[in-house]
């Protein structure tokens, strides 16, 4: 399956998070429908702490510097 772009997944986070499923049901829940790779149980947590102290925009955090990027030649 192709990879899922976040801001599908964001939604379906706070979704289960309202639920009051655990981080690793979220993951567990996600990876079941978009694939095994589909989002790690670190990023749910990360996601999960974000939503308990008010943050619900979905948005990627501004970045102090462009992502690395890795060349496998």
């Amino acid at each position: 399956m192709a990879p899922v772009d976040k801001r599908i997944l964001r939604p379906v986070l706070y979704y289960d998070f309202l639920q009051r499923h655990s981080a690793a049901q979220a993951a567990g829940n996600v990876c079941g429908v978009f694939g095994e790779d589909a989002i790690s149980l670190m990023t749910v947590r990360r996601w999960f702490s974000r939503i308990e102290e008010g943050d619900v925009t979905f948005e990627d955090l501004p970045r102090s510097r462009r992502p690395s990027t890795v060349d496998d030649s």
